[in-house]
């Protein structure tokens, strides 16, 4: 859906100001551009270089980008990484080259403080995203606060930078396997730390964030402590520890097999080299198909080097880096993450329950469920059945809502600087997104993103508009303090921290609420059933 939104919408992006300005990074020189944004000057740089080519050779883990001589341009969005097209990306340049990022730095000509950092990781499920996505872009955030750095990152998607198998590991991967991606993101943070002097940057407060997939590597690195020296701060926008968020090696194992077969080289007698030696293009072709994860065909891989256990496993264990924490999801997730047809009747929600329960070998679990979501309680929609609906409930709770309070849980154990919303503001537009799309949204997975960014002037209302800037507030304020409360503000809602006793979450809508008890009574039903993971047939 967010692939509709760039569509139909353009994002105002206009600057009255432009002139270009270099920077001297670790590595070498960049030319960016200097532009003026909501009144305040942005020094912009596109495209920049942070790794080497990670296709040669394919499968191991990233480079720092080799020093260079002479001015690089750094003056246009890059290119992406390899992924299958659709809406959103049918623009995109792709390339195995593309460990490129961009970064907004404002211009503090009065203050020589450094200044906090936040450092996106996109989603759309491991396997399609971009940092050069006008849904990300720093501009706006850059230019409303006067005092944050942006950056988004590239990482590698699918099967370049998930694939895990024993016979990819080696002293050039760290003997990992299957989260080349996750190294790929690793190196941005340690980018950031390398050129921390030149971009005017606070080492100490970084913040990484991402949204679905995104959050779902933030997970990631926060059980990671490869990864803990280069954050201080995290926050993860639908995607929680969750069932999702990582894979068993067997079945990594078993969708390497699956496309080693289907690029013909199970004959071969070095199969990596012969897989190596065929182009990114028919490698991503022979991906699709091949059989992945119950909610995500690609993910990070518990390969027992990066990821131990599963990082919802670790997390519980109290097994995470102790920083300060933001996160929450979405009131409707499922609408687009449920996948089924929005004709759906009861058969079609059995099936669904069936195949989802299977797979973590509680087939029993999907007749409880069913008593606890029972379609009659639900309402028909115009573009969905009451049984679609159930079938949307029970992912957002079960993947997402439900996951979001039990990670709040785990790192408030860690530390008491945890932060729990869920957003409930339907977009002014959705009735047009549903007609266009044919199919019921609401408050759907990724509708917070021209929020947070603030990309979509002229498509966001007037109300729209300043709950934006609350999102901005709260989420620059964060980054800075490890606290989302702006300082001697009597016009913004005081966000509670999270604690089990008193369960207290921020609802972000157009008028934003402290509320308790987020879903606790669906909830409790799933936190009786943890931690639901597949199981080795």
């Amino acid at each position: 859906m967010l692939a509709l939104l760039v569509v139909l919408l353009c994002p105002t992006l206009g600057a009255s100001r432009r002139t270009t300005v270099k920077l001297t990074l670790a590595s070498g020189t960049i030319r960016g551009d200097q532009i003026e944004k909501d009144g305040t000057l942005i020094n912009r740089f596109r495209g920049v270089k942070f790794g080497q080519d990670p296709s040669k050779p394919r499968w191991e883990s990233p480079r720092a980008v080799e020093p260079w001589n002479g001015v690089r341009d750094a003056l246009e969005y890059g290119v992406s990484c390899p992924q299958i097209k659709n809406l959103i990306s049918k623009e995109l340049k792709l390339s195995e080259d593309c460990l490129e990022l961009n970064a907004w730095i404002p211009v503090k000509p009065i203050s020589t403080e450094p200044l906090p950092v936040m450092l996106f990781f996109y989603g759309g499920s491991w396997k399609n995203g971009s940092a050069m996505s006008p849904l990300y872009n720093g501009e706006p955030i850059a230019g409303l606060t006067d005092n944050t750095i942006v950056i988004a990152a590239n990482y590698r998607l699918g099967p370049f930078g998930f694939l895990g198998s024993d016979r990819l590991r080696s002293a050039s991967t760290g003997n990992s396997t299957g989260n080349f991606g996750l190294q790929d993101q690793r190196l941005a943070m340690q980018w950031v730390h390398a050129n921390a002097v030149a971009l005017g940057a606070d080492p100490k407060r970084v913040m990484i964030f991402g949204e679905s997939a995104g959050a779902g590597s933030v997970g990631c690195h926060l059980v990671i402590e490869a990864s803990w020296p280069f954050f201080s701060r995290a926050a993860m926008q639908s995607g929680p520890w969750a069932g999702w968020s990582a894979k068993p090696l067997f079945q990594a194992e078993a969708q390497f097999e699956a496309l080693v077969a289907s690029l013909n080289c199970s004959t071969a007698p070095d199969v990596v080299a012969c897989m190596r030696n065929i182009d990114f293009m028919t490698v991503l072709d022979s991906s699709v198909g091949v059989p992945g994860g119950t909610f995500s065909d690609w993910s990070p891989v518990i390969d027992s080097v990066e990821l131990t256990e599963h990082p919802m496993v670790l997390a519980a264990a109290g097994k995470s880096s102790p920083v300060p924490l933001l996160l929450g999801t979405n009131r409707d997730e499922g609408t687009l993450l449920a996948r089924v047809s929005k004709d759906a009747d009861d058969n079609t929600f059995k099936q669904l329950l069936d195949k989802y329960f299977d797979a973590v070998g509680n087939p029993d679990l999907a007749k409880l469920v069913l008593k606890e979501y029972k379609v009659s309680s639900f309402k028909r929609h115009k573009w969905g059945t009451a049984a679609f609906w159930a079938c949307a409930e029970v992912i957002t709770d079960y993947a997402m809502a439900c996951a979001a309070r039990r990670s709040a849980r785990f790192q408030s154990a860690q530390t008491p600087q945890v932060y729990l919303y869920q957003f409930t503001h339907e977009l002014a537009a959705i009735k047009v997104l549903e007609a266009a799309s044919k199919k019921p949204l609401g408050v759907f997975h990724g509708s917070e993103l021209p929020f947070v960014f603030d990309t979509f002037d002229n498509f966001l209302g007037k109300k729209e508009k300043r709950l934006s800037q609350t999102f901005i507030d709260y989420w620059t304020t964060f980054a800075a303090n490890g606290d989302p409360n702006p300082p001697n503000r009597k016009d913004v809602v005081v966000w509670p921290r999270y604690t089990k006793a008193k369960d207290q979450s921020l609802e972000l809508d157009l008028v934003v609420k402290v509320k308790q008890g987020l879903k606790h009574y669906r909830c409790d039903f799933w936190d009786r059933y943890f931690p639901l993971l597949p199981s080795n047939p």
